[in-house]
């Protein structure tokens, strides 16, 4: 069977087909339609040399014998090349309705707006129509390999040109703040490789169809699950009826690459997301090209994406960019761009407008930071372009200052009339459109009777129809706002204006009741808190004092506590503010806060949840940290540490000290040892305990939280191994055999279990606890000769001074 025939036998049955009768060249598949009906399906893949006019005789007669036992079947001719064949042979092709076609005419699925361009709106449409009015800057980089990398100088070109080349399997990650130029990037290089793609398809030469992923694939599905947001595009964007598996087909076989931007809630949310990727870029002789585009909290506090991380250590695998801000060249070309239309030429000499603007640039430092987010340069362009531009003290205020100005412009314009809104009606009204949009399933658009329904809360009483229809349509034409990508919705033109406006609707909630807020604000990145900051900004010695009562009273719980901590840190500069509001952080979830240039000497951390967590310039005198869960926990700067109490390191998984990353137990104790003054716990915990733990906390959280029920077998024993330790392999197996987890399924899927034994599993990945169930199943696993098979290393017996 050749290369091509195999290829055509797993797409038809990708597709649901069943194979009747496969011969060297010929391939008969079929499958049951609506009603009684059949599809029948003939493919000929002929090998036909470097003369096909010399075997036209012999190939005409077999198909017709072959189409004669199948009267209603398609008959499809694969030919890898254009010409050759007589006319009189093609002539018959056409008689015996038989297609010739080139393999990526048959391995191959329009989208709909290639058959209709003008019968329905279309995702896809909508990106290759604001991607080719794009006017870029080279976007500079580096990959995340390691902290010395050299940066290059635009990612688009690098992405273009290895997408349709790639040989193997790889997820590319591409990475940055809000602002940078993510999506604009994901723009640009889903046209350039459609366009190469449709024109190398005219050709009839093979090469992969793009396929984005976007926010807008995710409306009206049942849950926050990647299937279902494959299923959602197919019937949106796809011409043909095709399903998932064929989709699947398509990119593991080297026919499409997939493209995902936007889709954070979707990495986050769904538990088997890297895993169903893994199982895409692992399988046989897998071609699989998938990239996405992601905010920086993907790499440092997703901790399924961690565990992928780890599997794809060592291999080709795994590629991230990280996209980097603009230096004074980038700024000069988008300058040049902006102002004067056109890219300047090698040694080209500035023009006044660009110079003028590049010098109040490098006069000011805040302004040289702030323009060196695309965002910002582009706002900071506007404002040049407007004859004035401010020195503004951060972006929070420049952002506000963004705000107001455009709601000061359509009142003078006359086109919004203040006094036909109740008091600070309007504001509320913006505020309360942002609130809605940034709770949405990743900054997605909103209905636009949603924001007539509200806007019609905030006009004054006694207005006549045609004032109150005139004012509601002046405030859907707001500047603010862009057309969605359907008819009917709206969304901000940037999610940090979003974000702005939301601070302000939040504050208004927070100095009344900030129970009822905290948990609408669990979801905030932590790692680039813009919304956090920019609420910081405006918190009132009132709520503040909310915020410290209601921690203090144990109001705020979960999440909560890293989102109301981090508000607090943002807003107050004290050295000693933790010690002063004197709350307690043991078993708290503090998961990517950052502790910058704190006291936090006496305080304890036992118990806590510290993955990812950040401590720069800090006095951790004396603080205590048994049993706290540290998992690419940053000690950065010069962090006073003399006494601080770390115990018996149980839960401490790696250590980030400066740029140097420590995941060896006896590297951490060491550096401990010298930072603190005193050695650690000399005891060793079980190896295969913590083997084992690390396989539990697949299915739990360090802080005993539910994290997902099922995994496959490929995510449960991917991950960290543990020196000494018995396999993670031979830890699942004897969990299955103990009851503690359950599987496969018909999935191939592996349950935790329930009830009592489920509350052991809690207990030991949470306080280290090994039940008697546990400790049976450990000592059955575990070689070491003198090993106590506990998590945790008994004091009395540590030798500890």
């Amino acid at each position: 069977m050749s290369n091509l025939q195999s290829s055509v036998r797993g797409y038809v049955e990708s597709a649901g087909f069943r194979v009747l009768l496969q011969e060297s060249d010929c391939l008969v598949a079929d499958k049951l339609v609506l009603g009684h009906d059949r599809d029948t399906l003939i493919v000929w893949t002929p090998s036909v040399g470097s003369d096909p006019a010399r075997a036209e005789a012999s190939l005409l007669s077999r198909i017709r014998a072959i189409q004669a036992n199948y009267p209603d079947a398609k008959t499809r001719l694969l030919v890898p090349f254009r010409g050759g064949f007589s006319r009189d042979f093609l002539q018959a092709l056409v008689e015996c309705r038989i297609a010739r076609l080139a393999p990526i005419q048959f391995f191959d699925t329009a989208f709909k707006h290639e058959d209709a361009p003008r019968a329905a709106t279309s995702a896809i449409a909508e990106v290759r129509a604001l991607g080719a009015e794009q006017k870029r800057v080279p976007q500079p980089y580096k990959v995340e390999v390691a902290s010395s990398e050299p940066t290059h100088d635009d990612l688009l070109a690098t992405l273009a040109e290895a997408l349709p080349k790639a040989k193997g399997s790889t997820l590319r990650i591409v990475v940055g703040r809000a602002g940078i130029g993510k999506s604009f990037l994901f723009r640009s290089l889903f046209v350039r490789l459609y366009n190469e793609f449709i024109a190398a398809k005219t050709q009839q030469e093979t090469g992969r169809r793009p396929i984005p992923f976007l926010p807008e694939h995710m409306k009206g599905i049942y849950a926050l699950r990647t299937e279902a947001l494959i299923d959602n595009f197919l019937r949106t964007d796809v011409a043909s009826p095709v399903g998932r598996e064929t989709l699947e087909w398509l990119l593991v076989n080297g026919y499409a690459t997939w493209l995902l931007d936007g889709l954070d809630e979707i990495y986050a949310g769904d538990p088997a997301f890297f895993d169903y990727l893994l199982d895409l870029l692992t399988r046989k002789d897998s071609k699989a090209q998938i990239t996405l585009w992601c905010r920086d909290s993907l790499l440092t506090t997703s901790d399924a994406f961690a565990e992928f991380r780890e599997l794809c250590c060592g291999s080709a695998v795994l590629e991230i960019y990280r996209l980097l801000e603009w230096q004074r060249p980038s700024k000069r070309h988008y300058a040049w761009l902006q102002l004067e239309r056109c890219a300047p030429r090698t040694e080209e000499k500035d023009t006044a407008p660009v110079a003028e603007f590049m010098r109040k640039l490098d006069e000011s430092p805040t302004l040289r930071t702030l323009s060196g987010l695309p965002f910002y340069c582009h706002v900071l362009l506007q404002h040049f372009g407007e004859g004035r531009l401010d020195d503004f003290q951060d972006d929070v205020q420049m952002l506000n200052c963004v705000v107001d100005r455009m709601i000061t412009r359509e009142v003078n314009k006359g086109l919004l009339d203040r006094s036909l809104f109740v008091p600070n009606g309007l504001e509320e009204w913006l505020e309360q459109i942002a609130v809605n949009y940034v709770e949405g399933q990743r900054y997605a658009e909103i209905a636009r009777d949603e924001a007539l329904e509200f806007g019609e809360l905030v006009l004054r009483d006694g207005l006549k129809a045609e004032e109150r229809n005139h004012i509601l349509i002046s405030l859907l034409q707001f500047p603010l706002f862009r057309a969605g990508a359907e008819t009917g919705r709206i969304a901000f033109t940037h999610d940090l204006i979003a974000e702005a406006l939301a601070a302000r609707g939040y504050l208004r909630v927070l100095s009344k009741n900030p129970s009822y807020l905290v948990p609408r604000l669990v979801r905030i990145d932590l790692e680039d808190p813009t919304l956090l900051r920019f609420m910081a900004s405006s918190l009132t010695t009132e709520a503040e004092t909310g915020v410290i009562g209601a921690i203090q009273r144990g109001e705020v719980q979960g999440r909560g506590i890293a989102v109301m901590l981090t508000l607090l840190l943002l807003s107050r500069p004290e050295r000693d503010l933790l010690k002063r509001i004197k709350v307690n952080f043991d078993f708290a979830d503090l998961a990517g806060v950052q502790f910058r240039r704190r006291d936090l000497s006496g305080l304890s951390f036992r118990q806590a949840d510290l993955s990812h967590t950040v401590f720069e310039d800090c006095d951790l005198t004396k603080t205590q940290f048994e049993g706290a869960y540290m998992d690419r926990t940053h000690f950065d700067g010069d962090n006073q540490l003399e006494d601080a109490q770390f115990g018996d390191l149980s839960r401490v998984q790696s250590i980030w000290r400066g740029k140097k990353h420590m995941d060896d137990l006896a590297e951490i104790r060491k550096w401990l040892a010298r930072a603190t003054g005193h050695p650690e716990l000399p005891g060793e915990p079980c190896p295969t305990a913590l083997q084992l733990a690390h396989l539990f906390g697949k299915f739990i959280t360090p802080l005993g939280q539910p994290r997902r029920d099922d995994l496959k077998r490929q995510g449960l024993v991917a991950g960290r191994r543990y020196a000494n330790a018995s396999s993670p392999d031979a830890c699942l197996d004897e969990a299955i055999h103990s009851g503690y987890v359950t599987g496969p399924d018909f999935r191939d899927r592996f349950r935790r279990a329930q009830g009592d034994r489920y509350a052991e599993m809690v207990r030991f990945v949470r306080d280290g606890s090994v039940s008697d169930g546990l400790g049976q199943l450990i000592a059955g696993l575990c070689r070491r000769r003198g090993c106590i098979h506990q998590i945790r290393v008994p004091v009395q017996d540590s030798g500890r001074r």
